[in-house]
């Protein structure tokens, strides 16, 4: 265990660092669709996405959506604006949140402020990289991880209280709500309650995170023909429809555990878990029971209904796994070579991973003051083909925006190339089409400064950006 000499310095030091990758942070494709449809939600009341016009209906209604993130995404352009690092925000305030769950959780334990045990979950935090890209990205997992921690504290720390029980149900339940994969956390509570035998509590926590659930099927319902139509885009989601084929799916649960292990980034938490893990071996019977069932029903479950292993979905584990590092740790403290590599691995991982986020906003974080400059060279009217991160700040300039990634989905990302995206362009009738070849480029761009592809001409190019009009 570090002393407090150098602890305090280095979680500081850590903190600085993590909150420096905020400054200009990079959006991503995700950061503006989820924008784009919580844009619509403000604006007309129902989410949908003219990014993905012709795909699914879903310039129609999205049925199939992370509902309660994109409200509370909504509500936040509502008071501030439609400006990146606004909808960023919806993954830095549950990770405010989040952290400020895991302090209590220790500080209920038993901690002090000054206590070793503190200082090492908050080194844990801020040198932990994943939780860090996360924490300012317009994605739902980092809500989904925040409103299912609140949940099995209440369950774990208000037995007393029925009500907590009630409670907690209604937090799995709005984590359904925000994207189905919280089911996990319903199922992982009720699991808990019923395995302690506080069936009371968890009937209590099945009805109200029931009825906390249902809230995801309101627009379903209250839409003619929206029970068929759920079913059909959801059938049809090019990101789920995959997870329902037999052979995909098998692939998909053979290689769950790569969720944890896909790179640096997701290896540095696991490595510590696994170490701690197997060096206190003796002691995991002696982990809280509550703590023990409802991690690995979360585990289990999500490995049975989840449509892949993307590594963004560690985020949901990431709390429970540093709160069994903490339990196991607590039990007999120790300190010893590998504990101390694991430490310095997990520091190095995220300190250059925090350099590396660093170092891309500060070359590409100023797109919307770029795509704000090249508006002069774009036609006023008509549809464009744009990268999803065009919404910043120019989605209200326009007619009408396509996506790159529309085409990309409906030629089911194969046999892309200038030619095909050409010949799709004139068949959605747009009317100029932006190239970004600096970032997030697309296999089916042109060569750079090409001045003909089919059915469109070269206008204007400066080396990085280029648009094409109809000929």
């Amino acid at each position: 265990m570090l002393s407090g000499k150098i602890a305090y310095p280095l979680v500081a030091a850590l903190f600085v660092l993590s909150v420096l990758t905020y400054i200009e942070r990079v959006p991503t494709g995700d950061d503006a669709w989820f924008a784009e449809q919580s844009y619509w939600f403000l604006e007309e009341g129902v989410i949908r996405s003219e990014f993905f016009r012709g795909l699914n209906d879903w310039d129609k209604e999205l049925l199939v959506s992370h509902k309660f993130f994109l409200w509370f995404g909504a509500a936040l352009m509502y008071l501030f604006g439609y400006e990146l690092p606004v909808v960023q925000f919806t993954g830095f305030i549950p990770y405010v949140v989040l952290c400020g769950l895991l302090i209590y959780y220790l500080r209920q334990r038993g901690e002090n402020w000054n206590s070793p045990m503190l200082l090492a979950l908050l080194f844990l935090i801020f040198a932990n990289r994943l939780l860090v890209k996360i924490s300012f990205q317009n994605r739902p997992e980092m809500l989904l991880a925040a409103l299912g921690f609140a949940s099995y504290l209440l369950i774990f720390m208000g037995k007393e209280k029925s009500w907590k029980a009630a409670l907690a149900g209604i937090l799995g339940g709005l984590a359904f709500v925000g994207h189905m994969n919280g089911i996990i956390f319903l199922l992982a509570g009720l699991c808990t309650l019923v395995w302690t035998k506080q069936y009371y509590r968890g009937l209590l926590f099945a009805l109200a995170g029931g009825a906390a659930s249902l809230i995801y099927f309101i627009d379903v319902v209250d839409e003619p023909g929206g029970i068929s139509t759920w079913i059909y885009q959801f059938s049809n989601d090019p990101a789920a429809g995959h997870g329902m084929k037999l052979d995909k799916k098998i692939i998909q649960l053979l290689t769950y555990p790569r969720m944890f292990l896909h790179s640096p980034e997701q290896q540095a938490l696991t490595l510590v878990l696994l170490f701690v893990g197997w060096y206190q071996r003796s002691f995991l019977k002696k982990l809280p029971v509550e703590l023990k069932v409802y991690t690995l029903t979360m585990f289990f479950s999500f490995w049975v209904i989840t449509k892949g292993n993307s590594a963004m979905y560690m985020v949901l584990f990431i709390p429970f796994m540093m709160i069994v590092v903490y339990e196991l740790y607590r039990l007999r403290p120790f300190v010893n070579t590998g504990l101390k590599t694991c430490a310095a691995a997990y520091l190095i991982i995220g300190v250059v991973g925090m350099g590396q986020l660093i170092h891309n906003n500060m070359k590409y974080g100023d797109l919307p003051e770029n795509y704000d400059a090249i508006r002069k060279h774009l036609p006023e009217d008509g549809t464009g083909l744009v990268p999803l991160t065009f919404f910043f700040n120019e989605y209200e300039e326009f007619d009408q925006l396509l996506s790159h990634e529309n085409y990309k989905l409906q030629y089911k990302k194969k046999n892309l190339s200038p030619h095909l995206m050409a010949a799709w362009s004139k068949k959605m009738d747009v009317d100029f089409i932006l190239f970004d070849y600096a970032y997030l480029t697309e296999a089916f761009y042109p060569r750079p400064g090409q001045k003909i592809i089919p059915f469109y001409r070269l206008t204007f190019f400066d080396g990085r950006f280029a648009v094409y009009e109809p000929l």
